[in-house]
């Protein structure tokens, strides 16, 4: 009776269950090749030699079962610290190229995130506003020998009350002056301080309810009804009371149409940058308006922003 010309099948089988896939085929060959090579030669003896050289193969390093929660990485952790070694090798033994390249890229990103954050903050400016889509701020250009000259914000007074009488879908007009004066505030108990402040804004009872600027203290919705009120920042209030309670409190401002003694109304944080609006201090527009005629309400410029 002749051997069979086939290496067992049973062997074989076990050899495929327990050999990772990694391995099987190349495992697999050699053994059959060396099998073929017996089998010429003494058959018999190929048959026991196949069996022990799977027997010999049954290491874990073959198990399936040990290896199967790797697949998932194809980046073994050795594989990646090597990497990470060739890499700091070869900026040592080129120190001054990878310099050149490293600062290049490091200060070809940093300017691109400078010009990004300067675009953010110049394309939003009085986006904070609650009703910035709704809100409008008029230009006025004047015509000389028929040719335009350069836009304005500066208006005449008697143009908001005039537009939100023409048109229905103006809900609120808001005008708005500048100016500068001398503030003094004498406590009870120590001497007086007094600075020439510069960022004054004369405003309608109805800015607040247009434009939001974030509360701190008092009640915004009428903090300008009052001629004698009085609206700080932040910086203001911290410059003339320290972290004491200034509601109620009596400023003297002193300079142009502003003369007078005023009680501090509100408290609002500082104006953000990115607001078209600079001041740190804001009055009721009606002391503009005192004691004039109407030829000087009609001649006099500020800036006019509508509500729709």
């Amino acid at each position: 009776m002749s051997s069979p010309k086939t290496p067992p099948k049973l062997p074989l089988r076990f050899l495929r269950w327990f050999c990772r896939e990694d391995f099987i085929d190349e495992v697999e060959g050699n053994l059959l090749e060396i099998f073929e090579k017996e089998l010429d030669t003494n058959p018999t003896k190929a048959q026991r030699q196949f069996i022990l050289n799977i027997v010999r193969h049954f290491r874990p390093e073959y198990f399936k079962i040990f290896h199967s929660r790797k697949k998932s990485s194809s980046y073994p952790p050795a594989m990646i610290a090597n990497y990470i070694k060739l890499a700091f090798r070869n900026l040592r033994k080129r120190a001054s190229y990878s310099f050149i390249n490293i600062f290049g890229l490091a200060l070809g990103v940093c300017a691109a995130l400078l010009i990004l954050n300067y675009m953010e903050f110049e394309t939003s400016y009085d986006s904070f506003h609650v009703n910035a889509d709704r809100l409008y701020r008029i230009k006025r250009t004047f015509i000389k020998d028929n040719e335009p000259g350069s836009p304005n914000v500066f208006t005449t007074y008697a143009l908001g009350p005039t537009l939100a009488h023409e048109i229905p879908s103006i809900k609120r007009y808001i005008r708005t002056h500048g100016g500068s004066c001398v503030v003094a505030y004498e406590p009870g108990n120590g001497s007086s301080i007094s600075f020439h402040e510069n960022n004054l804004l004369m405003a309608d009872s109805t800015f607040f309810e247009a434009f939001t600027f974030t509360p701190l203290a008092g009640d915004l919705s009428s903090a300008l009804d009052d001629p004698n009120n009085i609206v700080l920042t932040e910086s203001i209030w911290h410059k003339y009371f320290g972290d004491e309670d200034a509601i109620g409190k009596t400023l003297k401002l002193a300079g142009g149409r502003v003369d007078g003694l005023y009680s501090v109304a509100a408290i609002i944080k500082d104006v953000p940058d990115n607001s078209h609006f600079s001041f740190d201090i804001i009055v009721p527009m009606h002391n503009i308006f005192w004691a004039v005629n109407t030829s000087a309400m009609m001649d006099g410029n500020g800036t006019t922003s509508l509500l729709t």
